[in-house]
């Protein structure tokens, strides 16, 4: 199974964090074990201590290896999109903010905060760049991320879009993502709604 094969359903319903990490888990444990069995069916007895491994036990083992990263990649880039009332919801956030901001994955991230209430910049505990006051054009935004993947990714062809959050927005996301994709990129949203 690849992680790109999502049934549709499961696009448009609630996405199970957990489910899909025990799923994600199993193929990959799944993998592994068909890996241990052809690196044995393909490698010869061993003829000392060492054992010898043959040239197809090697490019079967380089196979199983980049199928296994590609059930497992991590995402090259991921930007958080933060909605909240007021400057005050931001602050019991600030330190793990902080900590993506300054962390060995910092390149990866890009935090993006929206208060939709007025903000006062002198009074912003958190220190992050991409602050703005009311709430997000999400069709100028799902825009500005189809630019970015067809200049910096020109290879990537699907994005995901994940929320927690409330129902009217997942389905403004969902409305928005089929608006915007096509055949060359192609938006995938998933939701937890509270």
């Amino acid at each position: 199974a690849n992680l790109d094969d999502v049934e549709l359903s499961d696009m448009e319903g609630s996405f199970d964090a957990e489910k899909h990490a025990e799923k994600k888990s199993m193929r990959v444990a799944n993998a592994r074990a068909q890996f241990e069995k052809n690196v044995k069916h393909y490698a010869p007895p061993p003829t000392n201590e060492f054992a010898a491994v043959n040239a197809d036990a090697v490019a079967e083992r380089a196979a199983v290896d980049a199928m296994i990263d590609h059930a497992t990649r991590c995402p090259i880039k991921a930007s958080l999109y933060w909605i909240c009332r007021s400057q005050d919801e931001f602050d019991w956030f600030a330190a793990l903010l902080e900590k993506c901001m300054d962390g060995p994955c910092q390149d990866m991230f890009e935090i993006n905060l929206f208060c939709t209430r007025d903000l006062d910049r002198s009074k912003f505990n958190i220190n992050v760049k991409n602050v703005f006051t009311g709430r997000p054009n999400w069709g100028a935004l799902y825009q500005d991320v189809k630019d970015e993947v067809a200049q910096s990714f020109p290879g990537i062809n699907s994005v995901g879009v994940f929320l927690c959050g409330p129902p009217l927005i997942g389905k403004q996301l969902r409305t928005t993502a089929r608006r915007m994709s096509d055949d060359k990129l192609k938006f995938d949203v998933f939701t937890e709604s509270f």
